[in-house]
């Protein structure tokens, strides 16, 4: 402990960073100077460069079990109080505050939550992460850009059948490579997307309104033409983005949306929609897959909503 204490004392005082942290975060960055372990909390004194101030944090609950060592870099994001005497502290328990330990590096959703299953599993795929791709993965993948192609073309135009079955073959033959190193022909791999081209149009006719289709609406899974039922709550008025890269260095998290899509959010006695629509960005989680309910599933199509919501969309045959 003595040791401890004297590598902690060691560490400068460093001078203020001339450079602003990416995402604004100059408030809730700080270097960790002094680690004391108490029955009750963690306490750590906190160091932020860009203000010129020290904090006492108080770690409880599970937070007090937080693997911090002084040198890290953390972000704190809690209410900071001031005493009559100067000093500076802030809380993490179950009630309040969030600590992000080296927020620098940026993980995804999903990595994180693979450690509820196992705690070393994120950092196996880490290690030995991309070593071979396979059958599953690759047609979700391919599925997924048939999806975005359908948004984007549904965004501007008329959609058809005919042109989703022809950019069917257009993601085929820019797959070639990928489908011999995972073992299924063309054939296999077109009929798998065709299978889809329906639930596709459906989820187009029933968010985006049965008039971006040209031709006929398709019936959905259920067997009933879009808008034959109850009115969705949403509906897709533009698509902002496909495959938009998001980083939140705040949080240490990144991710990769589907697509953004610009939607209007009706009230339940849709008479009044007009009245009580209001209007958001809402990234929908495009499941290829088959529904799951695990953590790691879970990250992945909640990761993707934010406070205006998510558009799921589940384009299963």
């Amino acid at each position: 402990q003595q040791q401890q204490q004297q590598q902690q004392q060691q560490l400068p005082q460093q001078q203020h960073p001339q450079q602003p942290l990416l995402g604004g975060r100059e408030d809730v960055h700080f270097v960790v100077l002094q680690v004391e372990d108490w029955q009750t909390e963690k306490l750590l004194r906190l160091l932020n460069e860009y203000k010129g101030i020290e904090v006492w944090a108080h770690l409880r609950d599970l937070w007090q079990d937080m693997p911090v060592q002084a040198g890290d870099v953390i972000n704190v994001l809690a209410p900071v109080t001031t005493y009559p005497d100067g000093s500076h502290h802030t809380t993490c328990d179950f009630t309040q505050g969030l600590l992000v330990l080296h927020p620098d590096v940026l993980l995804s959703g999903t990595t994180i939550t693979s450690v509820i299953d196992c705690p070393r599993k994120a950092w196996l795929q880490e290690l030995v992460g991309g070593g071979g791709a396979n059958d599953k993965a690759l047609q979700g993948t391919m599925m997924h850009e048939l999806v975005q192609y359908a948004l984007a073309v549904a965004a501007k135009g008329p959609l058809t059948r005919e042109a989703l079955v022809e950019y069917v073959q257009v993601i085929v033959r820019t797959s070639l490579l990928d489908l011999v190193e995972v073992g299924l022909d063309e054939a296999t791999a077109s009929d798998a997307l065709l299978g889809r081209v329906d639930a596709v149009l459906a989820w187009v006719a029933r968010y985006m309104g049965p008039d971006v289709l040209a031709g006929q609406a398709p019936r959905d899974m259920q067997g009933n033409k879009p808008g034959t039922d109850s009115a969705p709550r949403l509906t897709v008025t533009d698509v902002v983005d496909i495959e938009e890269m998001v980083w939140a260095p705040r949080y240490g998290l990144k991710g990769q949306i589907d697509a953004t899509l610009g939607v209007v959010l009706s009230d339940a006695n849709h008479e009044a929609a007009a009245r009580a629509s209001s209007a958001a960005f809402a990234p929908p989680c495009a499941r290829s897959s088959r529904p799951t309910t695990g953590p790691s599933s879970a990250a992945s199509a909640r990761g993707s909503g934010t406070s205006t919501g998510t558009a799921a969309a589940g384009f299963r045959p």
